[in-house]
């Protein structure tokens, strides 16, 4: 009798240490390891970020806080004069003054002095959603009630009567031959928007798209353009070729071609041409156009849901989720794919 009780001890004490393992991520099932990565919080809920020499800007539902590119530590968190909260984008200019979309307008910081744009000094609505440096060296704002383009002396309203498909501007791209992309998230009317220089097209589920709301825009390292697309469980994403200010060749990829989840939330290419596109709520894939590999905070991720993304100039990737940032640095990857490629 002893013995076996003795035997029963010892299995739940077995049971007990992996249960505790997996909690504390020590533990890996056969089949993965898990990724050496860095997790920066706070902050917490991130939706952009930005990179001025050393310094990664992050910014959230909180505001906008300086991380130290090298050391992966928050240096401060900004203090504009107006609250910055629901920060959806950032932006550093070629003069490297600091763009902040926000709810309470857009914020230009030189780091030293704030200034704010909202309806009173030239903005359609308050609420800015995404932010672009043109070619011309023009910041574009993206807002509730369509996009403005700032000159360096005034701003440029295009609405819905000027071609949009609608005046919720989520998501703003330039192409490299200089057309211009809005998408917009909206139930259920968004889509996309495209002008060549001289003629707008609009695109929407009954032609081209997986689904209307427009979560990300890209254009990739062979000029196709990548729309990422989708609500809760569903979505998915679309590419394009642009011949002669026309685009054409439309493919979509949903889950079962490979993509964690159906809603894209964000998409992007790295230096060496492989491809992360990051879902709602499973994570991202990354695809280098071979092989495809899964990563979700079981792998190492700060939280599954991946919302902007950058490469800083030592190769290493910093990923905006709801849950913190997640580092991942270059030779962390190449290890972890020796061992999961």
């Amino acid at each position: 009798m002893w013995r076996r009780n003795l035997l029963l001890l010892f299995i739940l004490g077995v049971l007990l240490f992996l249960m505790a393992a997996v909690y504390m991520g020590s533990y890996r099932p056969a089949g993965g390891v898990k990724l050496d990565t860095v997790i920066i919080r706070p902050p917490i809920e991130v939706s952009a970020l930005a990179v001025d020499g050393d310094d990664i800007w992050a910014g959230g539902q909180d505001g906008v806080c300086r991380i130290d590119r090298l050391t992966g530590t928050v240096k401060e968190r900004l203090a504009g004069g107006i609250p910055m909260e629901y920060v959806k984008a950032l932006l550093v200019d070629s003069q490297g003054v600091l763009w902040i979309a926000h709810f309470q307008g857009l914020t230009r910081y030189d780091g030293t002095n704030y200034f704010t744009y909202n309806e009173s000094n030239g903005l359609p609505d308050r609420r800015v959603n995404s932010l672009m440096a043109d070619r011309a060296g023009r910041i574009w704002a993206g807002t509730w009630g369509g996009a403005a383009c700032y000159d360096g002396t005034a701003w440029t309203v295009i609405t819905k009567q000027d071609g949009l498909l609608d005046d919720m501007v989520n998501v703003t791209l330039e192409d490299r031959n200089g057309g211009l992309w809005f998408g917009s998230y909206i139930a259920p009317r968004g889509g996309l928007s495209y002008f060549n220089g001289s003629q707008w097209s609009v695109y929407t589920t009954k032609d081209v798209l997986p689904h209307n709301g427009v979560c990300d825009l890209m254009e990739d390292q062979q000029g196709r353009i990548w729309i990422g697309t989708g609500f809760y469980d569903l979505g998915g994403a679309a590419y394009c070729s642009v011949i002669d200010g026309e685009p054409i060749d439309w493919r979509m990829l949903g889950k079962s071609d490979g993509l964690a989840g159906e809603k894209v939330r964000s998409l992007f290419q790295d230096r060496d041409g492989v491809y992360w596109i990051g879902s709602e709520y499973d994570g991202v894939v990354r695809w280098d156009g071979d092989s495809r590999q899964t990563l979700t905070v079981r792998e190492g991720l700060s939280g599954n849901e991946i919302k902007d993304w950058l490469q800083d100039q030592d190769g290493s990737l910093w990923l905006a989720t709801e849950d913190g940032v997640t580092l991942i640095r270059q030779k962390a990857l190449v290890d972890w794919l020796k061992m999961n490629g």
